[in-house]
């Protein structure tokens, strides 16, 4: 016996539908639960890859502040298999083969790049605009929500929001590096010169996500190929497309190395223009 009346009850169990996932948090829709907004779940909470259109059972509760979220998730079992065949697959790098784990956002404005800063153990390194790629997510969607995240009160939302629509219907690929021997991450080039609206401003406190702040610096920048100032992946995904590596000389100075003779293979970049901004409006 399944309840099917609208008034929604604190520990009682429903069946319901996963209307949307994003990276580790997601929405039930559920018509036997009448509420001003789907309900909450967490991917911690369901037994199998969430995805949007699978029927779940939940049991219904209620955060600190009220609002209906689902506990003890569970897929109906006709769509389990879908779920577990759905994780994301690893992809192939030629030579440097390693499973995509890491994905992120790459912006540029002629010799300069979009980084952020965070506070990682008491030292201050700068990073990409990216992270780990979630159960159930492609490398588009993680590089997409970490950029939200990570840019989230540094830039207008309406820019955001903008640059995600341009990427996903550019159907640009990824270029894909190598981090380590089980690891490598998927980076989305966009060129943003002349682009309005790009540019951050400072706010008095961490945002949501832990970042500090939000700034364009040139690819050069010593700081960015400083392992104790950067962190390694940045410093990976900027060697590998700029060609620098840094090194010390025989006084012991810090010094790069051009290494662009080194063959490699070039993912076409997103040029974002003012014509194409104005045409998505």
């Amino acid at each position: 016996f399944w309840p099917r009346t609208t008034v929604a009850m604190e520990g009682t169990r429903y069946l319901g539908e996963i209307k949307s996932f994003r990276g580790s948090f997601g929405w039930i829709s559920s018509s036997a639960v009448v509420t001003d907004r789907d309900i909450f779940v967490h991917k911690r909470d369901i037994n199998a890859v969430p995805l949007a259109g699978l029927s779940v059972e939940f049991r219904l509760a209620r955060d600190p502040k009220g609002n209906p979220k689902a506990e003890d998730v569970v897929v109906k079992s006709d769509d389990v298999k879908r779920a577990e065949s759905s994780r994301p697959a690893a992809v192939d790098v030629s030579s440097d083969a390693a499973p995509v784990r890491r994905a992120s956002l790459l912006l540029r404005r002629k010799d300069d790049i979009l980084v952020c800063q965070e506070d990682k153990k008491g030292q201050l390194q700068w990073s990409d605009l990216g992270g780990k790629v979630e159960v159930g997510e492609t490398a588009l969607d993680c590089a997409l929500r970490e950029f939200q995240e990570e840019a989230g009160g540094f830039l207008p939302e309406e820019s955001i929001k903008l640059l995600q629509e341009l990427l996903r219907g550019s159907g640009c690929s990824p270029e894909v590096v190598k981090l380590s021997a089980g690891n490598a991450c998927a980076y989305f080039q966009l060129d943003c010169d002349g682009v309005d609206g790009l540019d951050p401003i400072d706010l008095p406190e961490p945002n949501a996500s832990g970042v500090l702040q939000l700034r364009w610096l040139p690819h050069s920048h010593p700081e960015l190929l400083d392992k104790e100032r950067a962190r390694w992946p940045l410093i990976r995904v900027l060697t590998s497309l700029f060609g620098r590596s840094r090194g010390r000389d025989e006084s012991g100075t810090v010094v790069r190395r051009d290494n662009a003779s080194r063959s490699r293979s070039r993912s076409p970049r997103v040029t974002v223009t003012k014509r194409a901004v104005e045409a998505s409006v």
